[in-house]
């Protein structure tokens, strides 16, 4: 097991207590033992960071005065751990290279021999993946899909016709990218469904949850940016995007062309109509509805979505008034 030298060694952190001390496991500030590493970079846990029983803490330099015992101070605890739960080997494990007997790979599909090719699986023709790749049981990648380097695609995703993703990039169970968007026209026998001929583009470093739904554009692109997280059960409808740096809670759906700029953050079953959206650095609460489409730097809430401090307002006075309300039957 390592000791608390090479661990801070390879997390690159400033060492304050015995080094030789080794740890075994990782665990919650609450939770854990005397041969655990536990982060602490929240103001909020301060009782727990005090009262715990850890090893050792992994520490903000703010708050490393609260820490008696052996820590290692660190400008990102939680970040830090990843490279513990590593160094245990306590990390999801990838497959070996190679392809199961079930799968089954079209002759002119591009798939390097680094990569590991599940039981079922199916890669159509023109397909192209990068190095090392992960395609894990049932996943059916279509005609024409590019994938880059060390991408995971996981169990029973499917990547429909259009898609193209860039480097890292993880795909969860379920998830459905590039299929046909959700768009109808008159023709003479009734409503006919548009063809959707654009693509989805997922940038690098980027991660879609489990059982997303990622819309085929009807021409030009939907997009994910790099280093983006899309939550479980998020839907994207056609032509909207989401920038770089941006993180979107289950259950959101943008709509048509809607738009989610850099560096936000969005709760969980926000609405967005179509065309609505925010710009770079916004913030949206839960279960907003975005009706139209908003500059940077704002922080949004309620139905339909105002700025943050107004809707507390709204509510509040909602309040006063079914108290007043109240007072008066009686």
């Amino acid at each position: 097991m390592p000791t608390l030298q090479e661990i801070c060694n390879a997390v690159g952190g400033e060492l304050r207590g015995d080094g030789a001390t080794e740890i075994t496991g990782v665990q919650s500030l609450d939770d854990a033992g005397p041969h655990d590493l536990a982060p602490f970079d929240d103001p909020d846990y301060v009782a727990s960071a005090r009262n715990s029983s850890a090893g050792c803490v992994v520490v903000t330099a703010k708050l490393a005065e609260n820490i008696d015992g052996p820590h290692i101070v660190h400008d990102f605890p939680v970040f830090a751990m990843n490279t513990v739960i590593e160094m245990l080997g306590m990390a999801p494990t990838r497959p070996a290279a190679g392809r199961h007997p079930t799968a089954i790979v079209n002759a002119a599909a591009h798939v390097p021999s680094s990569c590991s090719i599940g039981p079922y699986a199916t890669i159509g023709p023109d397909a192209r993946l990068g190095e090392r790749c992960v395609v894990r049981a049932h996943v059916t990648i279509e005609a024409g899909v590019i994938a880059g380097d060390d991408c995971t695609i996981d169990h029973a995703a499917v990547l429909h016709e259009g898609t193209v993703l860039g480097h890292r990039v993880t795909i969860g169970t379920g998830a459905i990218i590039s299929r046909q968007g959700f768009g109808f026209t008159p023709s003479p026998r009734g409503p006919a469904h548009i063809h959707h001929v654009g693509r989805v583009e997922i940038g690098d470093d980027s991660s879609i949850g489990a059982c997303c739904n990622i819309d085929r554009a009807r021409f030009g692109v939907t997009r994910v940016g790099k280093l983006s997280g899309l939550d479980y059960g998020v839907h994207l409808g056609h032509n909207s995007s989401v920038g770089d740096r941006s993180y979107v809670a289950a259950q959101t759906g943008l709509a048509g062309h809607a738009f989610i700029g850099n560096d936000c953050v969005v709760g969980g079953q926000v609405g967005f109509g179509n065309h609505s959206g925010i710009g770079d650095g916004s913030r949206v609460g839960a279960q907003a509805g975005v009706t139209k489409a908003f500059g940077t730097g704002c922080s949004l809430w309620s139905t339909p979505a105002v700025d943050m401090r107004l809707a507390f307002k709204m509510s509040a006075a909602l309040r006063r008034i079914a108290k007043g309300k109240g007072d008066h039957g009686k």
